[in-house]
């Protein structure tokens, strides 16, 4: 019985961490004066690979009719991670001044779609990395980012999982942020 619940706090314990990896950590922290803003730019997704061909070329074998459905499935998608962001956090995107507002670049790098069938499933899985620069430009932090999300659909999985990389950045924000504690 108590091997039992040690395994269970363990496994409650390894799944609330932050969601995020640190990649460049600013010291001190730059998010400490009061009433700083930010502006999320929407997801680059130049370099993205989606399974393990680059974008462009996984679109490409699709028919016309699947590759409109997967672009409308990703500009809903972005949609949902930056109304999670908006969500949590609104004052922080309220006009500021230029000298305290941050630039936040969320960088989708991987999609790996997933699968779902009536005897197998495999979740989506979404990779990103996310820069924060400072008023001038200057890269401040930089987090990775892995979400997974399980739906019966594939664009289902792909607004679950980046609906949750927008919670993880909010985590982020929450974290670190002093200056958005309002």
């Amino acid at each position: 019985m108590r091997s039992t619940s040690i395994v269970l706090a363990l496994t409650f314990v390894v799944g609330c961490g932050p969601g995020y990896k640190w990649v460049a950590h600013a010291e001190p922290n730059p998010f400490v004066r009061p009433g700083c803003r930010a502006v999320v730019e929407p997801l680059h997704t130049d370099r993205l690979l989606v399974g393990s061909l680059p974008e462009q070329a996984y679109v490409a074998q699709k028919a016309a009719d699947s590759a409109d459905s997967y672009d409308n499935d990703k500009r809903v998608s972005d949609a949902a991670f930056h109304q999670r962001i908006f969500d949590d956090h609104p004052s922080l995107f309220a006009p500021g001044t230029p000298d305290n507002t941050f630039v936040i670049r969320p960088i989708w790098t991987h999609w790996e779609p997933g699968f779902y069938a009536f005897i197998a499933a495999q979740p989506g899985v979404a990779d990103l990395l996310v820069e924060v620069h400072a008023p001038n430009g200057q890269l401040l932090d930089s987090i990775a980012v892995e979400t997974k999300a399980s739906d019966y659909s594939s664009g289902g999985r792909m607004k679950v999982a980046l609906r949750s990389a927008g919670k993880v950045v909010s985590n982020y924000i929450e974290d670190n942020w002093m200056c958005a504690r309002q």
